[in-house]
């Protein structure tokens, strides 16, 4: 069966790009965790990380239930 090309492939494509790059936003901000603390910017940076969590996990629920109306 193949997948559609447009509404499918691509947005798995870059969804898999910006969870790498969460994955390395992630790993950036506990290895500098002591020193951000005490930085007034660390709370902004912590909340723009949950916001693309969410972001990523309703991109991904959204693209499953696409894929299940499709098949």
């Amino acid at each position: 069966m193949e997948e559609p090309i447009g509404s499918w492939v691509f947005p798995r494509l870059s969804l898999t790009l910006a969870s790498k790059e969460m994955v390395y936003f992630s790993k950036w901000i506990y290895r500098h965790r002591n020193r951000l603390r005490k930085d007034k910017s660390f709370q902004r940076l912590l909340q723009i990380e949950r916001l693309i969590k969410r972001y990523l996990k309703i991109n991904i629920t959204n693209l499953a239930k696409q894929a299940l109306k499709e098949t």
